[in-house]
């Protein structure tokens, strides 16, 4: 089977962009009302630095820990860095959640988009104090995962029955 493109058309591309513009007007100017925590993401940003030794370093999740690395290239501080990470894991669940919807539960573009802005301002997402975001992180990765395994195969109707 050939692979399908995720946005087949231009009202996806639209909505992604929405969305994307929905997110970064929310989360503009964050650094006025959120602090930075020495929490877990500390110390994933610590391991991060290590590259690539942080790779046989399972417990800290290796993929989590070279993401951050990749950010931080974009970064002059760890403080840009944090911040860049906050905003970057509170929108590609919402992103990702919208192309599981499209491609996998097969919803219409309205019904996606409000979905996944419920999700954007869901406590869950918009909390930065209560968890770390490396749980962002492998949700966005087993929405993708997810439509991507849908397009691919044919076995998509038993991964229904198994979700």
């Amino acid at each position: 089977m050939k692979f399908k493109c995720v946005i087949n058309n231009k009202l996806d591309v639209i909505a992604l962009f929405v969305l994307i513009l929905i997110s970064l007007y929310v989360l503009q100017n964050m650094q006025s009302y959120l602090d930075v925590m020495a929490a877990d993401d500390a110390l994933y940003m610590y391991v991060g630095d290590l590259f690539p030794l942080n790779l046989i370093m399972v417990q800290y999740g290796p993929i989590y820990t070279s993401f951050l690395k990749m950010l931080s290239l974009f970064c002059m501080n760890k403080i840009q860095a944090y911040y860049l990470l906050v905003m970057c894991m509170s929108i590609l669940p919402t992103i990702s959640l919208y192309i599981f919807l499209r491609i996998f539960g097969k919803l219409n573009i309205p019904v996606s988009i409000l979905l996944a802005v419920l999700f954007f301002c869901s406590l869950e997402n918009m909390s930065f104090t209560i968890w770390s975001k490396v749980s962002h992180f492998a949700i966005s990765f087993i929405f993708l995962g997810v439509s991507y395994i849908s397009l691919e195969t044919r076995m998509s109707k038993y991964i229904k029955i198994i979700i």
